[in-house]
């Protein structure tokens, strides 16, 4: 009886942990993509412009690379955004419910992450795409990145991937990123 309560504090102390991390991380990339949205790559037209339609308007509106800029980070904004609902709204009393929530919340910090790196690639691309061989450089660095980010997240997301006695046995050795445990967690608890 006594390890089972144990056992119940540690997961709830994890959870907790995992509910502060969270919220501090999505509240930066909150911050972050609201800050990022006002101080547009390229600048804005300025207010002696002589078309008073054209006055505070994106001055690169039209490049495709200011367009994934915009979309990027308002993806990566209404999500970390919603992380920041979600674990508020999270039940602490709840141990099973709030591990869902942690679930989700990890979900929606993963995407909220790769479109903020997508984000950053677009604008620091369409800043320096006069010199081509270092717009060239910066889209293959930024590549890899987000390439290492996507494939680190499919790990998280679908964590059913781990199966596989490989993966299994690579991931076995990094106790501390049990994230991919809630699953198995959530059993265990409807269970009991």
């Amino acid at each position: 009886m006594v390890r089972r309560s144990r056992q119940n504090d540690l997961k709830t102390n994890w959870v907790k942990g995992q509910f502060k991390t969270f919220m501090v991380v999505s509240i930066l990339l909150t911050t972050v993509t609201f800050a990022a949205s006002f101080t547009l790559p390229g600048g804005v037209i300025s207010s002696d412009d002589p078309d008073p339609h054209k006055r505070g308007m994106a001055v690169l509106v039209h490049k495709p690379m200011f367009q994934l800029f915009t979309i990027s980070n308002t993806i990566a904004m209404y999500s970390s955004t919603a992380v920041c609902i979600v674990l508020m709204w999270m039940p602490s009393d709840d141990f099973r419910s709030a591990v869902i929530a942690t679930h989700f919340a990890t979900r929606l910090l993963g995407v909220a992450l790769v479109t903020m790196g997508v984000a950053f690639l677009a604008a620091l691309r369409l800043v320096v795409s006069e010199v081509s061989w270092l717009a060239d450089i910066i889209t293959i660095i930024g590549g890899i990145f987000l390439m290492v980010i996507l494939f680190s997240n499919a790990f998280f997301m679908f964590p059913l991937a781990f199966d596989q006695p490989i993966l299994r046995d690579f991931w076995s050795r990094y106790r501390f990123l049990e994230i991919w445990n809630l699953r198995t967690s959530i059993k265990v608890i409807a269970k009991k």
